[in-house]
């Protein structure tokens, strides 16, 4: 018999309200932007139609250009995935929440507007150099560098299959499966230098061919210094996870979990959390 409660959690408010309060910022931001631009357009009317068309088109496409290295593509997928409908809705109604206190806000937006529309012709280059400063940062880290020649086999790990020299990708394939039918708990002993580190990366190219699983490398040895590894863990966890799956609840839920391994006292009230540390 399973001993699952059938009943309905308690809704996170904080999760909630985030999207609500960027549905009302967004729109904030549109209006702004909307005024200051209308204004200054005016000063470009003598300007070429053609030079308009070719600078929005070259900003556009150096936004999706932007977008796409930001592995937004990945995102949104993972986000539609989701079929999160309540943080939708709570993005919609932030928007026409803004739209309802419109006319509330309609004097400060005008004073706003006057005050800084001196600045409107900085908006866009700051903008720009924002979206340029890593796009050229990548280009510069992406560039080929000349590799010198090597007469000498690298003791570095493999990660291919068509670098394993010492005939083990196929037991390591056939490793990598055997696991996964059940929960086991696996290690691999052998002195240093005999491929451990290949080997799991070999099955670990297995693994993350299979969307039923999430592949979490943690390495002790990489944060010694950490005072508290459990804690480290989790992070890592919760990073893998988030990378894969869009669920907002589950970074304040593994946090509420790392607190019960130090043993905080919390308490929750209406998703808004209070602890107390020892």
């Amino acid at each position: 018999m399973s001993n699952k409660s059938s009943a309905t959690k308690m809704p996170e408010l904080a999760v909630i309200f985030k999207p609500l309060i960027i549905g009302f910022l967004l729109a904030e931001i549109w209006t702004v932007a909307f005024g200051m631009g209308s204004l200054y357009s005016l000063q470009l009317s003598d300007v070429n139609a053609s030079i308009h068309l070719i600078v929005i088109a070259s900003l556009f496409t150096l936004c999706v250009y932007y977008w796409r290295l930001r592995d937004g593509v990945a995102t949104a997928k993972k986000i539609i995935k989701s079929f999160r409908i309540d943080l939708l809705a709570a993005l919609y109604l932030g928007i026409e929440l803004n739209f309802y206190t419109y006319q509330s806000l309609k004097e400060i937006h005008s004073k706003f507007i006057v005050t800084f529309f001196s600045w409107t012709p900085l908006i866009l280059p700051i903008l720009l150099l924002t979206i340029l400063s890593p796009i050229l940062q990548y280009w510069i880290s992406k560039k080929h560098r000349k590799v010198q020649q090597s007469y000498f086999l690298s003791d570095v790990e493999i990660k291919k299959g068509d670098d394993d020299f010492l005939n083990v990708h196929e037991q390591a394939i056939m490793f990598a499966e055997s696991v996964t039918q059940s929960a086991d708990v696996f290690g691999l002993d052998g002195p240093w230098g005999i491929g451990k580190t290949s080997f799991i990366n070999l099955a670990e190219s297995v693994w993350s061919k299979n969307s039923k699983f999430l592949v979490c490398r943690f390495e002790p040895m990489r944060f010694a210094s950490e005072p508290n590894l459990a804690e480290r863990l989790i992070g890592e966890l919760t990073s893998t996870i988030q990378k894969s799956t869009y669920a907002p609840e589950f970074r304040r839920a593994a946090d509420r979990y790392s607190r019960l391994i130090k043993g905080k006292a919390e308490l929750s009230f209406f998703g808004f959390k209070f602890s107390l540390e020892p």
